[in-house]
């Protein structure tokens, strides 16, 4: 009876375990109960509108159009009674086939090779731990004869060490992971996270980072199991969107052979901060990379939504002061502007506005400390060696602001109440709204709802420009000749209200 106890624990232990493994399982189970849901009331739907057929039939036969009744008239307003209700019943089914579409909208959709790499994850993270429970678990069954106490020992330390500090961090994560899956789930990031997906996806193909994880909400910005990114509080909207391209960055400078080998080298010139420095760099590193990735809206999310003017010049072990983040990130922004200033938009408006309302919240806070001339110069070669790089030949994924202008001038229209739909190419990005809306809320800073609000109804439109352009090409290959149908300019564009005088 001495190892009772201590068996029940591990074998608690290894349940919670194996069940940690089958999230998705136990994720698509409770979904399949909704499809389920839905398909009953499609099959209700289905009924009702055969017996709103019968109905109507019987009305018709009661009360033909030519000739006398051929039922007596209590029987017919019982028969007008049946068809009312039968409609307000059918209203009634209809409004709940489309209460539970739009939950299943809010819904990401699982991929199997994420759902895979989740679990790979997972069974990565907790494989020597089975081991261990397993391996004790045989030991105390045997009874070990004659060493009976050191193996209860022995099974005492492991289970204790399992359930440590080590166990409750991943835990930690794993429930931040579920909280923000049922939090996307329940469509409370108002479908931010979506974008995220479409805006990662976008700027994912950067040399080996292609990236089709999924991103959730969550307390920060981070990377969580499978790669997948957490979308931080409380910003979920727009405006911090272009922040989830700094954890693309660390995935894409992480586990990179070239990458680490710079990062070793420059580290190891500093020998009693070697890691702290490691550590700097990868973040000023990502900083660069997310500049280049998502243009001038990360600048604008980073400095004017996340860095930190109080504590500008305060390193910690982990993270490299946010005065230093903001000069990479400005570092870089010029770069990209210099690289080809007659074909890249104008960045300038954006940098100078950027620097200057960084520098007066600076000299407001008067922070502590201030960046030497030698901590320039480092950070200006770490930029240079990431703008060199990801310059050396065209890279799928980088932001290269060819639409900036015309995405801009679509989105003031919407502002005044003009359609905008001229303007638009049909090839944008959540990018070039994202640059959009950043563009102009710099111009405006109050007017940041509205802009949020049309920047969404400019993608809309996109969409629909995107599905228009893809529908003529389908048609135009099924048509002898390949020849395009007859244009249908104008046919389907909304009514758009005057701008107010």
């Amino acid at each position: 009876m001495d190892d009772l106890l201590l068996k029940i624990r591990l074998e608690a232990l290894k349940n919670s375990l194996t069940k940690i493994q089958s999230i998705f399982e136990w994720v698509e189970e409770r979904r399949g109960e909704l499809n389920k849901l839905n398909d009953n009331i499609e099959q209700a739907g289905h009924h009702l509108n055969a017996v709103s057929y019968h109905i109507n039939s019987l009305r018709n036969a009661a009360a033909p159009p030519f000739g006398p009744p051929k039922v007596d008239p209590s029987l017919a307003s019982l028969l007008d009674v049946v068809h009312s209700e039968t409609q307000d019943l059918i209203e009634v089914v209809n409004a709940a086939k489309n209460n539970i579409d739009r939950i299943r909208m809010h819904r990401p959709a699982i991929d199997k090779n994420f759902a895979d790499a989740v679990k790979d994850d997972l069974e990565e993270i907790t494989r020597d731990w089975f081991k261990t429970i397993n391996d004790n678990l045989q030991a105390l069954s045997a009874g070990a004869k004659g060493n009976a106490d050191a193996v209860l020992d022995k099974a005492w330390q492991d289970y204790t060490g399992i359930i440590s500090e080590n166990l409750r961090l991943f835990f930690s994560d794993y429930v931040q992971f579920l909280g923000g899956l049922a939090l996307r789930d329940a469509g409370l990031d108002a479908g931010i996270c979506r974008i995220a997906d479409d805006l990662i996806r976008s700027c994912g193909a950067i040399g080996k980072t292609n990236w089709n994880a999924m991103t959730i909400p969550a307390s920060q910005e981070a990377v969580t199991l499978a790669r997948s990114i957490r979308v931080g509080f409380p910003e979920w909207t727009i405006w911090a969107l272009p922040l989830a391209a700094h954890e693309l960055g660390q995935v894409a400078i992480t586990g990179n052979t070239v990458w680490e080998k710079y990062i070793a080298e420059e580290s190891k010139k500093h020998k009693r901060a070697k890691d702290k420095v490691s550590r700097h760099m990868r973040a000023c590193l990502a900083d660069a990379f997310a500049t280049c990735a998502m243009g001038p809206a990360y600048a604008c999310s980073a400095i004017l939504l996340r860095l930190n003017p109080l504590s500008a010049y305060g390193d910690t072990a982990n993270h490299p002061a946010d005065a230093k983040r903001a000069y990479v990130i400005l570092t870089m922004l010029q770069k990209m502007r210099d690289q080809d200033p007659i074909v890249v938009p104008p960045y300038s408006d954006i940098i100078d506005s950027l620097e200057k309302g960084w520098n007066t919240a600076l000299a407001r806070a008067k922070p502590a400390g201030e960046l030497s001339e030698d901590e320039r110069k480092q950070l200006g070669g770490w930029t240079e060696e990431m703008f060199a790089a990801l310059s050396k030949k065209p890279a799928r994924g980088l932001y290269d602001g060819k639409l900036w202008n015309s995405t801009r001038a679509a989105l003031e229209k919407l502002l005044k109440g003009e359609d905008p739909t001229d303007d638009l190419k049909g090839t944008e990005e959540w990018r070039d709204v994202l640059n959009a809306a950043w563009s102009c809320r710099a111009d405006d800073v109050d007017d940041s709802a509205a802009i949020d609000v049309k920047a969404h109804e400019l993608w809309k439109l996109i969409e629909r420009k995107q599905q228009q352009k893809q529908a003529s090409k389908t048609e135009a290959f099924a048509r002898p000749g390949g020849e395009a149908l007859p244009s249908t300019k104008g046919e389907s564009k909304p009514s758009w209200p005057k701008a107010a005088t």
